[in-house]
């Protein structure tokens, strides 16, 4: 019921322009038609796995979060060292009182650093997720537009594993149960995006992640889609 719902919508939308242009019929006339829709589908998840600059630019991310992981790491462990040192002094000594509480600002700073760190490499992946989204959009609507599709579904090659509970719900969930593969438009975007954009960028050692360039627009035709009247 969805999907019809969602089908007949498009099918007005795509339709509206001839019906507005068109005189109103007379008494007893057949009603004019609208054009046929043209649909497609993608798998945008595919895409991402394959996508020429999100792994690296992930990839750089991660080996940033290795890095400062390393570096919290051997600070914390600096701080044991110094605090197995506290037992060499007298408890009630001013030297002692010194030394603990460096400690305990030390150990203040480690975790707010932690923090922060940790905060801004997720917010570092959240755009380069973001950034590789929007290049996906932009070149699905121009070879939409180009081709004429009124409207490209969303759906997901991954099959249904019985021994993997999370593929079964996603798999039955799914708003698309068939269609043909002539309408599926996943590869040729992909293709359209590794041609449009240049080279895999270079580890970025600054610490944030390089952002991704618009593609450049599709104009190449498509095979396939399906025309609902």
């Amino acid at each position: 019921m969805r999907i019809r719902i969602k089908l007949a919508a498009v099918a007005l939308l795509c339709g509206l322009s001839s019906f507005a242009s068109a005189q109103a019929p007379s008494a007893g006339a057949a009603a004019p038609t609208g054009p046929g829709v043209r649909i497609g589908v993608i798998d945008i998840g595919y895409i991402f796995d394959n996508h020429p600059q999100m792994k690296p630019q992930m990839a750089a991310i991660d080996a940033q979060i290795k890095a400062a992981e390393d570096e919290i790491n051997a600070r914390r462990e600096q701080m044991m060292k110094e605090l197995e040192g506290l037992r060499t002094l007298q408890e009630n000594s001013a030297q002692f009182k010194q030394k603990e509480e460096q400690l305990a600002d030390a150990e203040s700073k480690l975790k707010l650093d932690f923090v922060r760190r940790e905060k801004q490499f997720q917010l570092d992946k959240a755009k380069v997720v973001y950034e590789t989204y929007k290049q996906v959009e932009t070149m699905t609507k121009a070879v939409a537009e180009a081709n004429q599709f009124c409207m490209i579904m969303r759906y997901s090659r991954t099959e249904m594993d019985p021994s993997k509970p999370g593929t079964v719900q996603g798999g039955i969930n799914k708003d698309i149960v068939y269609f043909h593969p002539q309408i599926d438009l996943t590869d040729y975007v992909l293709g359209q995006l590794k041609q449009s954009l240049p080279a895999p960028p270079a580890a970025n050692v600054s610490g944030t992640p390089t952002q991704g360039q618009v593609p450049r627009t599709a104009t190449g035709p498509v095979n396939g889609g399906v025309q609902r009247k």
